[in-house]
């Protein structure tokens, strides 16, 4: 019993994680223009500096900024020195290069690309100016931060990430319940302790679902014994009546038939031959 409760909650599990991700994809594919509208630069951003140009930006402590381009080929534009960051005290900032976590970006439906030229981590909060060293290029700044709370704003978004979230959780617990519960079947098929009843007999289904441990041995029901057949001749009394009658009637039928002298003769024939 404690096996096959093991199993349905091992395929219960599974199944709420199965809709769970199923409800996540659908929420993802619905959301699609929401998150391309978050990551679009010209629709999110905190400011845009002109070619040749500089900008003004009170920027926040413990945030990282992304500086972007529209480019024709990733990868081109990435690390060449044509941006400052400079603070309000005329000292020139450090700029990061873009990892793994900082992808290209498309906008205007994917006809627009955007690559990472560098990233900025602030430490203190105050007011930098941005100056765009490229004649021919805008200057994109972002503000992930900003972009994480856009996330959240969206309600789609946010169902289709706690769904995907759960499901993928859900499925290596169901796994387990599901290991654990076969070792311990397992365990119990080799090495069966089984108190059969003694007045019924069980059935061959019960008998199979005793061994696949499905059915435990004192809730087998069976059926009831059948009761012995006696063996014949067993009444003596009846046996002892009934051969003296045979013998009696034997005794009166030799008295009856006497031995006559033409038998005798043809008893002696066959005897000589």
């Amino acid at each position: 019993m404690a096996e096959k409760t093991g199993r349905s909650w091992a395929r219960l599990v599974t199944i709420v994680a199965a809709g769970l991700l199923t409800i996540s994809l659908f929420a993802f594919v619905t959301s699609m223009d929401a998150v391309e509208d978050i990551l679009d630069p010209e629709k999110l951003n905190i400011g845009i500096v002109d070619a040749g140009d500089s900008l003004d930006l009170e920027l926040q402590s413990g945030r990282t900024y992304t500086l972007l381009r529209i480019v024709d080929n990733v990868g081109d534009d990435a690390l060449e020195n044509d941006l400052k960051i400079v603070n309000s005290e005329g000292n020139e900032m450090i700029l990061d290069v873009p990892t793994w976590m900082h992808p290209p970006r498309t906008g205007e439906s994917g006809t627009v690309v955007y690559d990472t030229i560098a990233t900025y981590s602030n430490e203190k909060t105050g007011t930098f100016t941005f100056e765009n060293l490229n004649s021919t290029s805008k200057l994109y700044i972002v503000d992930d931060h900003e972009g994480d709370l856009a996330a959240t704003r969206e309600p789609v978004l946010l169902i289709a990430s706690f769904s995907c979230c759960f499901g993928m959780l859900l499925l290596p617990i169901a796994g387990i319940i599901q290991l654990l519960t076969r070792k311990k079947q397992q365990q119990n098929l080799g090495n069966p302790i089984m108190t059969m009843p003694q007045n019924t007999i069980p059935t061959t289904d019960e008998l199979f679902l005793i061994r696949q441990g499905v059915m435990k041995p004192e809730e087998a029901k069976g059926v009831k014994q059948v009761k012995e057949i006696p063996p014949p001749f067993t009444n003596s009394q009846r046996v002892n009546t009934i051969v003296p009658d045979i013998e009696k009637s034997l005794e009166r039928k030799s008295r009856e038939a006497p031995v006559t002298e033409s038998d005798d003769e043809d008893w002696k024939s066959w005897d000589t031959g």
